[in-house]
């Protein structure tokens, strides 16, 4: 019966070990996520976004981009993202457009997250299309602007 007991408790403490293992492989090292509304000077743009990469360099995430004045609806399937304390560089590609010609255009984008509350407002950059897998990685220098109305989280 004692050896019994000893063989439960250890496949029990095993499986716990190996569970952990598991979870901590699949942890995420960094995530970027946000949504709101920006107003470009020609244009309004509402972004949603998340992004993860993980300890062995999986990025998986999802992004949505409407260009309300020029009714463009873009759905992207991220796959880059480098954090640089509370800057992230993102990059996907477009799976899914109502624009059929943009379907698989490569972009890159950079988000800010200043912190909660008044006087603290995210940042975000222009949508550079065409660029190459991976662009987030080299950090291109992107200007940018005060979000309208929204939030952003990098960690």
């Amino acid at each position: 019966m004692r050896k019994d007991i000893i063989a439960g408790f250890s496949i029990m403490l095993l499986a716990g070990v190996l569970g952990a293992s598991v979870a901590m492989a699949t942890t995420a090292v960094h995530r970027a996520s946000g949504g709101g509304t920006v107003d470009w000077p020609l244009a309004r743009v509402t972004y949603g976004f998340t992004a993860e990469i993980d300890a062995d360099g999986v990025v998986t995430g999802e992004a949505e981009f409407q260009h309300r004045d020029l009714g463009v609806h873009n759905h992207v399937e991220i796959t880059c993202l480098t954090v640089i304390g509370n800057d992230a560089w993102i990059g996907g590609v477009i799976r899914e457009s109502n624009i059929p010609e943009l379907v698989g255009v490569q972009i890159v984008w950079r988000v800010q997250d200043n912190g909660e509350g008044t006087g603290n407002v995210d940042k975000t950059s222009i949508v550079v299309p065409n660029t190459t897998l991976g662009d987030c990685n080299l950090m291109p220098a992107l200007g940018l602007i005060p979000w309208t109305s929204g939030n952003v989280l990098v960690k």
